[in-house]
């Protein structure tokens, strides 16, 4: 009669356990955090097989249980201005599967005005810091990942045609504090890793274009006021990105 006392609380344990570790490893954004910092740090030529896991898991949390905050841990790790240009992204997919999640996150926060960085729960609830900025900002910062993510993909028509929209909507808004800068770093991107002359020619028209617009609809330093373009500085080869990010 003794042993049903212990019986029934040690299965209730169990129960407990395991449901603890469902909820933690397959349906929570938590789980970005247990395999992050390691993975991150693993030697580019090895582990590949557990850097695809990382993302493959992250991908069915999301799919088990699809929400801002898990939607989240997908957006960070697939952010495309996480691997500078010496350095390869994990999967061979990185770029395709980075634009995919994207296009939720904008569309979530342009029909919804869904901003992941805030969701309802988040690890460690770091991100509401860089979320802090308005929506507009929220979304124009989005849609350039977007765009970025696109280009090194290889969509380059559906990338350019993009940016128009991002430049459109940033032309757009009506809240004071929008942004230009949330372009610079686009912008570095795609010059560095344009496919031609061309397509470096088309970066430049974009960032004179923002800069046109500024000049006329902001408030600026005699200096910037004084520069054809304020992005120039950003229009570097991928060629010279590696040597000064050797020179580090």
């Amino acid at each position: 009669m003794k042993k049903k006392y212990f019986v029934i609380p040690a299965l209730f344990l169990i129960l407990s356990l395991i449901s603890t570790y469902i909820l933690v490893y397959w349906l929570s954004p938590y789980t970005y955090g247990v395999h992050s910092m390691s993975i991150y740090n693993l030697a580019e030529e090895r582990d590949v097989e557990e850097k695809q896991g990382f993302f493959e898991h992250l991908e069915a949390v999301y799919r088990l249980c699809p929400n801002e905050s898990t939607l989240n841990s997908l957006v960070t790790a697939y952010n495309p201005f996480s691997y500078y240009s010496h350095r390869k992204p994990p999967t061979e997919d990185f770029y395709q599967k980075s634009a995919l999640f994207k296009e939720i996150e904008l569309e979530n926060a342009k029909t919804q005005g869904i901003n992941v960085g805030i969701g309802p729960y988040q690890a460690l609830n770091i991100d509401v810091a860089w979320y802090v900025f308005s929506q507009d900002n929220y979304i124009i910062n989005v849609d350039t990942q977007y765009i970025t993510s696109l280009y090194l993909a290889g969509e380059t028509e559906k990338a350019k045609k993009e940016m128009d929209n991002a430049i459109a909507f940033f032309k757009q808004s009506k809240e004071e504090d929008v942004q230009p800068y949330l372009f610079r770093l686009p912008f570095e991107y795609l010059y560095a890793h344009a496919q031609n002359e061309a397509d470096r020619a088309w970066v430049v028209e974009k960032e004179t274009e923002i800069t046109d617009w500024v000049k006329q609809n902001h408030t600026l330093s005699e200096e910037n006021m004084k520069k054809d373009n304020l992005f120039s500085d950003c229009n570097r080869t991928l060629e010279q990105w590696q040597k000064e990010s050797e020179g580090m």
